[in-house]
């Protein structure tokens, strides 16, 4: 069995802290205060989450769309927050969107479209739909 070498773990674990820390000072006047202050925070965190999605997959070969990806999630959080009654119009919209634009990728050679449309719509629901939650939670009274 190999033994792992163990390295200096001082300098990555200031990093953590000061990391922790800071996401601490930002995160936790956010989720008090809620309103707007939260719904940008929490935005950016989402919509940095799909950016990272789609080049996880650009690096394994595939081609979800980007400004479908993120626009989907940023389209969802936005209704999800002040307009929930539109987010499934929304969600329907963005997956209609998404199949348009990879059934043209397909028509113009691309051979893996249909993967690239499942991965786009994955990260859509995943860190769109899936997300909002985060906003549908701070909205219930007391919450």
């Amino acid at each position: 069995m190999e033994r792992y070498l163990q390295g200096n773990y001082r300098k990555p674990m200031r990093r953590r802290l000061i990391t922790a820390l800071g996401l601490a000072v930002i995160g936790l006047p956010a989720i008090i205060f809620g309103g707007v202050f939260y719904f940008l925070l929490m935005g950016t965190f989402l919509v940095g989450a799909a950016w990272e999605y789609v080049h996880l997959f650009r690096a394994v070969k595939f081609d979800p769309n980007i400004i479908v990806t993120i626009g989907g999630v940023a389209a969802i959080s936005i209704t999800r927050m002040f307009f929930p009654q539109y987010s499934q119009p929304v969600l329907a919209a963005v997956i209609l969107l998404a199949m348009t634009v990879h059934l043209i990728a397909y028509e113009r050679g691309r051979d893996q479209s249909a993967l690239d449309f499942g991965a786009t719509i994955g990260g859509v629901v995943y860190i769109g739909w899936i997300g909002a939650y985060l906003f549908d939670l701070r909205n219930i009274p007391e919450g």
